[in-house]
């Protein structure tokens, strides 16, 4: 009678499991079957930490980076042909929003993207939209509204909408600058606007292909170069063997071997007697003499003596001269502000400059003083982020513009940081750091690219896939977020793709996947079979993937509450008798 009641008491167990499974499962259908249980278990995003996401999975052969929201990427052929080495795009949620039938895809700008099909390319839009049709040879950028384009080795220039403004009828044109672009016809140049008129007529040796700088270009005729203005009169005469681009209204001209400079007027401000003048910086430039060097003035005035073997261009009031082997800085009346006594010396940015001596480096700042001492092995310098990566026998760290360390010498490498994130190296795997030199992304991956609108694209074991920063303020709306003050536990917020959207429904899902579970420990293969059958054993795990991005249960190590209840314990029944338990 025991061994019976016992029977019965199992069953009936077991029978008020399956109902109550039952229930669940048609709940759970009805109101998620359009989120997680029949969304593409490639497109389940996987949490990292509380900040990051696995957003997009590891499956792609290659990637670009992510610009205006899209991100070009190319699958593994697999058993597809057709898919072979093809590129399509995806968005922030890796969604294909273009299909993969291109041969290539650059990346987007100003909303639109050049592809290449069958070695023709046109112009698509982020929907995907084909709007300059596949039909050039070559596509250029776009520049003041206006793009390059090559057929049959001629060239001529499209809108952003495809349409033809300047006809395929010149052998090359250049850079639209100031709304105007150099053309080159039968050896000839000459200049058109923005409507494809002819501003300057095709009769120059050579145009600046640089284009116009402070409304002038220079220009080369018979041997000999001018400049022209904008509406194509001749300002400076052909009278000079050479003519450099304006910079601060002075052009540094040559004749005859010595150089001296003129004025936008083309009046002579400094004589032509210097071997060799730089560019106008911060109202200085660099001149020449019989081997030796100085800086003059706007006025031509000679304001550093020419007494140095080299001297760079200013900086920040400050430029670096060298005498006898040495390095040293002055300012812009000519006085030494640091002494001429270093190997070597970088230029001066918000006021610190690297220097070496002795085969060790340092920073200095602009008064001399030694902000970093001498004492690594190799300093580089990131102006923009007020940091220095500095090496000390094969391991790299970053001081501080104060001389501080914010990321210990203990990796491989160190790489620049992109959107406040830097990637970092240690024994051939890859993770990522913020600006106070937290490891905020495990060491675990092989590669890992800057971050681009919130993602990074990053690489595991020959495959491509992206990160997203959910904190990054350039994430686009949409992508799932990971609540970092809210929720301490670091679940996943409501989304309006693939994930579940209302609280009670996530409880519903909680419970089947609980209840499930008790199942296989209960009956094993027997009820198994039953449960397992058909689509269910899929919709099971991509619950098992949804409760792992929710943190609550065991996710391979990564992160999770229950680690007993790991993924070989999870699935260890099935694998083991999935031959019976499987149709």
């Amino acid at each position: 009678m025991g061994g019976l009641h016992k029977t019965k008491t199992r069953f009936s167990m077991v029978f008020s499991v399956l109902v109550l499974t039952t229930a669940l499962f048609a709940a759970c259908s009805k109101s998620t079957e359009a989120n997680v249980l029949e969304s593409d278990i490639e497109n389940v995003p996987f949490k990292i930490n509380e900040r990051f996401i696995e957003v997009i999975p590891f499956e792609y052969r290659a990637v670009g980076s992510f610009s205006e929201g899209l991100a070009a990427v190319s699958p593994f052929g697999g058993d597809a042909d057709s898919l072979k080495n093809k590129w399509g795009a995806i968005n922030t949620t890796g969604k294909v929003i273009i299909p993969f039938e291109y041969d290539y895809i650059w990346s987007f700008s100003e909303g639109l993207a050049t592809v290449e099909l069958n070695g023709k390319r046109g112009f698509i839009n982020t929907a995907g939209q084909l709007i300059v049709p596949l039909e050039y040879d070559r596509m250029g950028w776009f520049s003041e509204g206006l793009a390059t384009v090559e057929l049959n080795g001629k060239q001529g220039a499209i809108n952003t909408a495809g349409q033809l403004i300047v006809p395929l009828e010149y052998d090359r044109i250049g850079w639209f600058s100031e709304g105007l672009a150099t053309v080159e016809l039968n050896g000839k140049q000459g200049v058109i606007n923005t409507a494809g008129q002819l501003i300057v007529p095709i009769e120059y040796d050579s145009i600046g292909w640089w284009g116009f700088s402070e409304s002038l270009a220079t220009v080369r005729l018979n041997g000999k170069q001018g400049a022209i203005n904008t509406a194509g009169q001749v300002i400076i005469p052909f009278e000079y063997d050479d003519i450099w681009s304006f910079s601060e209204g002075l052009a540094t001209v040559e004749l005859n071997g010595k150089r001296g400079v003129i004025n936008t007027a083309g009046q002579l401000i400094v004589p032509l007697e210097y071997d060799r003048i730089g560019w106008f910086s911060e109202g200085l430039a660099t001149v020449e003499l019989n081997g030796k060097q100085g800086a003059i003035n706007t006025a031509g005035q000679l304001i550093v003596s020419i007494e140095y073997d080299e001297v760079r261009h200013f900086y920040e009031g400050l430029a670096t001269v060298e005498l006898n082997g040495k390095w040293g800085a002055i300012n812009t009346a000519g006085q030494l502000i640091v002494p001429l006594e270093y190997d070597r010396i970088g230029n001066f940015s918000e006021g610190l400059a690297t220097v070496g001596l002795n085969r060790k480096y340092g920073v200095i700042n602009s008064m001399g003083q030694m902000v970093v001492p001498l004492e690594y092995d190799e300093v580089r310098s990131s102006p923009e982020d007020s940091l220095y990566w500095v090496e000390l026998n094969g391991k790299w760290g970053i001081v501080n513009a104060a001389g501080q360390m914010v990321v210990p010498l203990e990796y491989d490498q160190i790489y620049k940081f992109f959107e406040g994130l830097a990637a970092v190296e240690l024994n051939g795997k890859q993770g990522v750091i913020n600006t106070a030199g937290q490891l905020i992304v495990p060491i675990e991956y092989d590669s890992i690219r800057g971050f681009s609108e919130g993602l990074a694209a990053v690489e595991l074991g020959g495959k491509w896939g992206f990160i997203l920063d959910t904190e990054s303020p350039m994430a686009i709306e949409g992508v799932p977020i990971v609540s970092s003050s809210a929720d301490n536990e670091g679940n996943i917020e409501p989304s309006a793709q693939n994930f579940v959207n209302d609280s009670i429904t996530h409880l519903i899902i909680i419970l089947a996947e609980i209840v499930l579970f008790l199942i296989l420990i209960i009956v094993r293969k027997k009820i198994a079979r039953v449960l397992f059958e058909g689509q269910l054993k899929t919709k099971l795990f991509k619950i098992k993937v949804k409760l792992m991005i929710d943190g609550l249960i065991n996710a391979g190590g990564k992160s999770g509450d229950l680690p007993e209840i790991s993924d070989e314990s999870f699935f260890a029944l099935i694998e083991r008798d999935k031959e019976r338990i499987m149709p």
